[in-house]
């Protein structure tokens, strides 16, 4: 076996618990809250005129109101990411737009596709590492999608429960970092994060 073959193995198998492991603590009132603090947090920290979000899903934390509110109070704007079987875009959003589903069956508003990148994009993390690494679902769009932008990517976060971390060992070259991980006990920030 080669040892990418090993490390999409492991990665297959963390996946496995820490969704179910997820889908426990998701079940936590005081943890989601922590998690929605943490990230109120974050967009002061930050202050995005644009935030890239993700409409929730299989124990994702629910976000939106909290992007919301403060976006409401700032004049900023939401998008929603549609994924294609290609790429991932984003969609502008605006409570009650009329959602339809993409092809991996997640609700995106029809709203106009973004010109260019949100200020601020987020993602749900199936776990993550300290380095601000993220494991996701292991389809690839999230990290594409940041490759995409080179150097002029938008400030990039990843939200996960604190008790999700794996080994660093896992990641590959195209993994791609994050600025932030955001969890309901702390903001870990990347060393060099464009703040």
């Amino acid at each position: 076996m080669t040892e990418e073959t090993t490390a999409m193995l492991t990665k297959k198998g963390l996946r496995a618990s820490l969704l179910a492991r997820r889908k426990q603590l998701f079940e936590s009132l005081a943890l989601d809250n922590g998690l929605a603090e943490r990230f109120l947090e974050m967009l002061e920290l930050a202050r995005p005129k644009s935030v890239g979000l993700f409409w929730p899903i299989r124990s994702e934390p629910g976000l939106l109101s909290v992007a919301r509110d403060w976006l409401k109070r700032t004049g900023g704007l939401i998008y929603l990411p549609e994924t294609r079987p290609d790429c991932m875009i984003y969609r502008l959003w605006h409570e009650g737009a009329e959602l339809r589903k993409d092809c991996a069956g997640i609700p995106y508003p029809q709203g106009e596709e973004a010109s260019k990148p949100p200020a601020m994009v987020v993602a749900p993390c199936v776990g993550y590492a300290e380095s601000c690494r993220r494991l996701g679902y292991g389809g690839g769009y999230f990290d594409r999608y940041l490759a995409s932008y080179g150097n002029q990517r938008p400030l990039a976060v990843g939200v996960a429960f604190d008790e999700l971390r794996v080994p660093e060992e896992i990641f590959e070259s195209f993994d791609e970092p994050l600025d932030a991980v955001v969890t309901e006990r702390r903001i870990i920030l990347k060393a060099k994060a464009p703040l």
